[in-house]
């Protein structure tokens, strides 16, 4: 983890800032890396936002715990409860797919899981807020990186999207079968 400090030290910020993509379980090891990262490198309770998933990660985050108090924090939970009623924009969706640079936004859709009963409209409101949120974040609020977790959601994928879209360096985590084990890779290298 030294390394991914050390990076983010030399970024012409003041403190440097990290996304985190909160996913379930994996909340508590974000938590626990930033305590690590003020600890050792000096970064502050401003140093850290992001998108969490599931309620009870988010309560932990906001209520629970009492080492980092976390200004910016999106519950994805919300943003796919506002699609069940919020009309898609679909001019944002076909400019999203071209300056994303990706094939078809549908993808987003297949790395979802948890919404298999939302309608087509649904869906494509779903994609609609989920990176206007990501777009708006990343523009007023530039973090120098974003990590996250076995990328397995739409928010996740959109996050990867659109911090390449940024030109913002991706890290992810991903556990290994060996215990106490996690291997960290650099996503932008291979985009």
């Amino acid at each position: 983890m030294g390394t991914i400090a050390d990076t983010l030290l030399h970024t012409e910020a003041t403190l440097p800032r990290i996304f985190f993509r909160y996913d379930l379980e994996f909340t508590y090891h974000a938590h626990a890396m930033s305590k690590r990262f003020i600890r050792e490198f000096g970064f502050d309770e401003t140093s850290f936002s992001g998108i969490v998933d599931g309620r009870l990660y988010y309560d932990f985050l906001v209520n629970k715990q009492h080492d980092i108090r976390y200004e910016r924090l999106a519950l994805n939970q919300d943003i796919l409860w506002r699609a069940r009623t919020e009309p898609p924009d679909m001019e944002f969706l076909e400019r999203m797919e071209r300056e994303l640079g990706v094939d078809t936004l549908w993808r987003l859709r297949d790395a979802e899981r948890w919404i298999p009963h939302y309608t087509h409209t649904q869906v494509l409101s779903a994609m609609t807020l989920v990176l206007k949120y990501l777009e708006r974040e990343f523009a007023e609020h530039r973090p120098d990186a974003v990590f996250g977790f076995t990328t397995a959601t739409m928010y996740g994928l959109a996050c990867f999207f659109m911090a390449h879209r940024f030109g913002i360096p991706c890290f992810e985590m991903t556990n290994t079968r060996l215990r106490e084990r996690y291997v960290i890779e650099d996503q932008a290298a291979g985009a």
